[in-house]
């Protein structure tokens, strides 16, 4: 018997490095949905982001959901905006899951078993194989994302490096 527990498991390396750059993007993705946010009430994106801080980016999501159906009146505007939210709804779940999921050695190189909670399909607490490839291809997806909300923060003027305009 031995006193290793699966905390004590080494985790191929290239597949910590992806998930560490995951936390990164993703913060970036969540920090732009803020900025939005506040442009949207027309508030200090400071003061916004001390408010929302502590508000799951679930929740923000949906507010931004809210205000942007009021907003914008261009039908395809509200579709695309729709379009990006559903996409990061998607990407956050997946993210989640990853993020906050219990890792061990995969049984091959290069390979993790990840348990898994996720609420929308059948087996909610499941043990998934993770590969490089998983990983790539999310962080890809947060990229997308990353580039739509930076897209859509300069058509609208907020967003990093955009001067506070609050009123």
């Amino acid at each position: 018997m031995t006193d290793r527990t699966p905390i004590d498991e080494d985790i191929h390396a290239p597949l910590l490095e992806r998930l560490g750059r995951i936390v990164y993007r993703w913060a970036y993705v969540e920090w732009l949905e803020g900025e939005f946010f506040a442009h949207l009430l027309r508030g200090d994106k400071g003061r916004t982001h001390i408010v929302t801080k502590d508000i799951s980016a679930a929740t923000i999501t949906g507010w931004l959901r809210i205000l942007c159906d009021t907003e914008f009146a261009h039908p395809e505007t509200k579709a695309n905006l729709n379009d990006l939210f559903n996409r990061i709804t998607a990407v956050r779940a997946e993210r989640n899951a990853y993020i906050h999921g219990l890792w061990t050695a995969g049984s091959q190189m290069g390979t993790a078993d990840v348990m898994t909670l996720r609420w929308g399909r059948a087996e909610i607490m499941k043990n998934e194989v993770v590969t490089q490839g998983d990983l790539d291809s999310l962080l890809e997806e947060i990229e997308c994302l990353y580039r739509s909300l930076t897209s859509f923060s300069q058509q609208l003027g907020f967003g990093l490096g955009a001067p506070d305009k609050a009123r």
